[in-house]
Order: C-alpha cells, then structure tokens, then sequence
C-alpha cells in the first residue's frame, strides 16, 4: 500500500516538473505555443546527427542520458 502512494506521489511531482517546464511564461497553463516549443525543443536535443529527424535510436540514447542527469532542480528536455 505504502509502495502505491509513494509511486503515485512521485508520478504527480513529475508531472508537476514537466508542465512547469512547459509553462515558459510561468502563467500556470500551457500554451499550444509553449507546447510547440517545448517538443521542437526536445526533438533538437534528441537530434544527435543534426539531421532534422529523431530515430528510434536517438530517442533511446536521449532517454538514457535523462535518466543519468543529476536532479538539480533545473529544467531540461
């Protein structure tokens, strides 16, 4: 039970964080201008061969490499 709660309070920080980051004017809600930018800004970071697409490889190479960043509070795709 203890297990349940902690997991489901650990799944709403996080969705907590990731709309924060999404909400770049900080309004409390998320634009589809926000929202737009924040994937374009996301697909970039993923794009490691700068050819303006993402492969299934670069997804699981991005994934990896945020899930190994520190948490340090700061915003990040």
């Amino acid at each position: 039970m203890f297990d349940l709660l902690f997991e489901d309070l650990q799944n709403q920080m996080r969705r907590d964080r990731i709309l924060k980051s999404m909400d770049a004017n900080a309004d409390g809600s998320v634009s589809k201008a926000e929202l737009d930018g924040y994937v374009a800004k996301m697909l970039e970071t993923a794009d490691a061969d700068g050819d303006g697409g993402v492969s299934l490889d670069e997804i699981k190479k991005y994934r990896v490499a945020k899930l190994r960043k520190p948490a340090t509070g700061e915003s990040s795709n």
